[in-house]
């Protein structure tokens, strides 16, 4: 124990001084670690590949295990965003303070990537080695602020075989929608359905068919000014797991396990009529 703990240490020392000394490290060495890091995406051009904010999400995620489990659900086309949150992270969970909204800004957004990189690096090995802030969903909400939304609503706990099942988004100070519903259980069905602004303000029942063979769990959704209202109709008694999404976050409470029972049309694994007939239930 002795022998590891001072092998940290001297890990630690060493990094520090990889870190602190810019001259020492290539653009090739840091993505090299970052691909080892993140297998999602490959990273060759550091201002180019972590421009959108996305991998570097990920790079947190790998290195403070929680933090954004679901980058890989990240809009490309709002760096902006994206870049704030992986920022976030790294003050609260790391330490490291450093603006990186310029980064595709030449030299010196280059000089801001590469500083930010080297923070994280060795913040990480530090946080390893005496620990740093616990890593839970509420302490998340609380980094992000705004970014943030809270479901509520029965549909999030219990279900019915051919029901629908109902819940609501609340998204009160929230900046633009980008989220993604969804729902599995260990019979393999599935639904998993994207949610922006640019969705239409309402979407009917979507079919396996509508959605290319992979889902087969009928979900539909309509947009109010400030919520979301969801529905979404179990096929089998089983557990189901529900997951809420939001910019490659897991909302405070997600995912949630819902229990669905048996009703007194249908029976498990039995065909179940097209909910788009049934408007009453």
């Amino acid at each position: 124990m002795l022998a590891a703990r001072c092998f940290s240490y001297l890990a630690l020392a060493w990094m520090y001084v990889r870190t602190t000394i810019p001259v020492w490290e290539k653009d090739t060495t840091l993505a090299l670690w970052i691909n080892r890091k993140v297998s999602s995406r490959p990273v060759a051009d550091l201002c180019r590949d972590l421009a959108d904010g996305v991998i570097l999400c990920g790079l947190l995620d790998a290195l403070v295990p929680g933090t954004c489990p679901r980058h890989d659900l990240l809009p490309v086309d709002q760096p902006a965003a994206n870049l704030y949150i992986a920022s976030r992270l790294a003050t609260k969970y790391l330490g490291v303070s450093q603006d990186i909204s310029s980064i595709s800004d030449g030299t010196k957004g280059r000089a801001a990537l590469v500083q930010f990189l080297r923070g994280v690096r060795y913040a990480a090995l530090r946080r390893h080695v005496f620990g740093g802030p616990p890593v839970t969903p509420y302490s998340i909400a609380q980094t992000l602020g705004c970014h943030q939304v809270i479901a509520r609503g029965m549909g999030l706990q219990l279900g019915v075989v051919g029901r629908r099942a109902r819940f609501t988004l609340y998204l009160a100070g929230a900046t633009g929608i980008d989220l993604v519903v969804e729902v599995k259980n260990d019979l393999n069905d599935y639904c998993s359905h994207r949610i922006t602004s640019r969705s239409p303000a309402r979407v009917g029942y979507l079919s396996k068919d509508a959605l290319k063979g992979r889902h087969n769990i009928p979900l539909e959704y309509e947009l109010g000014s400030c919520e979301v209202r969801v529905a979404w109709v179990p096929l089998q008694m089983s557990r189901h797991s529900l997951a809420i999404i939001w910019r490659g976050q897991h909302i405070v409470g997600s995912p949630y396990c819902v229990v669905v029972d048996e009703s007194l049309e249908h029976s498990p694994g039995r065909p179940v009529p097209n909910p788009s007939l049934h408007p009453g239930q």
